[in-house]
């Protein structure tokens, strides 16, 4: 027992003795809480009855697109998302579209998300820009989980994206470019019924102008506010 005891640790977690060498790989394997009401889990953590049971949760979220029409469980309710994640966040394709139909500049959209690109964007062309608010292209998923965490999601990292800035005789053509390129990045064929996933957009939001403010506006929505330099992200700090 003694020899037991220095070879292994208790999980605070869910009070197993684990092997002393694979303890963090195990205790990584339990969801993390964001919030009171909402963990974040793998697979297998959303597989494990006893897991869920001990943490009070009743309701999964199913956010993988290789786990569509997967039942993960029996016992709890389930939601599905057929949101595609991937860990090639490289937008050079992009950016040689952009340019290559007109585009004067692009920009990444990172740390800090659309507002900050924005902000960085306008900062580097020493000018103003004037931006409509539902013209930014975030799926709607993404802003009413946001609103339900209490988060911004115009200040989510948004690695993967950018802004291309063009004159007014090239928006078509940067826009069709864009478009046409990033659906095939994504492999999405033309004909593609895409009504129940998230799909990538491209849109014209807005325009640069001499007076240095970043508007973001909205005769729909009521919204005519000024940002600045925002202080970070709304979830990486």
């Amino acid at each position: 027992k003694i020899i037991l005891s220095k070879m292994t640790k208790e999980c605070e977690l869910c009070h197993k003795l684990i092997v002393s060498h694979l303890f963090q790989i195990h205790y990584n394997s339990h969801p993390t809480q964001i919030l009171n009401w909402l963990y974040l889990g793998t697979f297998s953590s959303a597989c494990d009855i006893q897991e869920l049971k001990r943490n009070k949760i009743y309701y999964i979220l199913n956010c993988a697109i290789e786990c569509n029409n997967t039942k993960l469980t029996e016992e709890f309710e389930e939601l599905h998302l057929n949101i595609k994640d991937t860990e090639d966040f490289d937008i050079s394709s992009l950016s040689a579209a952009a340019y290559g139909s007109g585009a004067k500049y692009v920009h990444d959209i990172s740390f800090g998300g659309i507002y900050t690109a924005i902000y960085q964007s306008t900062d580097r062309a020493s000018l103003g820009v004037k931006v409509i608010h539902e013209n930014i292209p975030v799926d709607q998923k993404t802003i009413e989980i946001s609103e339900a965490l209490g988060i911004n999601p115009y200040l989510l990292c948004g690695t993967g994206g950018l802004i291309a800035v063009c004159s007014p005789e090239h928006e078509e053509e940067v826009l069709k470019k864009l478009s046409a390129t990033l659906y095939q990045k994504e492999g999405i064929n033309p004909g593609d019924d895409i009504s129940g996933i998230c799909h990538p957009e491209v849109k014209s939001a807005g325009e640069y102008t001499k007076e240095k403010l970043r508007y973001i506006t909205s005769e729909v929505y009521k919204i005519n506010r000024v940002i600045d330099l925002p202080d970070g992200d709304s979830i990486f700090i």
